[in-house]
């Protein structure tokens, strides 16, 4: 992983709305976010690296259970979103809903990136309390 990527995601943890950072390997890191009403939401970042060398920056933050019923829900909240989108992805072999946001690491800016981060934790807590009613976490 980068210096100038693990700089960005220290001075994520030390704001005030992360209360807990785990590293799982060299190239992910998972953040528990304070969202308010006594609810948080865990979010992951890493950094991968394409076949042709490209640095690409990913963050992640699961919704809840996939559903056909709630699919036409979850891409109208697209519009609203400015950094990440929607999306359905795998987590162990079931489908959830999740807020993702992938990016070349080269053209990113920590502020961007900062604010992505804000919006991935906030409005997946937002829509999982909305559609689910639970704090899924």
């Amino acid at each position: 992983m980068t210096q100038q990527f693990l700089t960005i995601m220290r001075s994520i943890a030390e704001t005030d709305a992360v209360i807990g950072v785990r590293h799982k390997g060299e190239n992910s890191v998972f953040f528990e976010v304070r969202t308010g009403d006594g609810r948080s939401q865990v979010l992951m970042a890493s950094l991968s690296v394409t076949d042709d060398g490209e640095q690409i920056v990913h963050m992640m933050s699961e919704i809840g259970p996939a559903s056909a019923d709630l699919y036409e829900r979850m891409l109208l909240h697209n519009l609203q979103l400015r950094y990440s989108k929607t999306s359905i992805v795998d987590h162990d072999g079931d489908k959830v809903f999740a807020l993702v946001y992938s990016y070349p690491f080269a053209e990113l800016e920590p502020v961007e990136l900062a604010k992505a981060f804000g919006e991935i934790a906030f409005m997946a807590d937002l829509i999982e309390k909305e559609c689910f009613e639970v704090d899924h976490m």
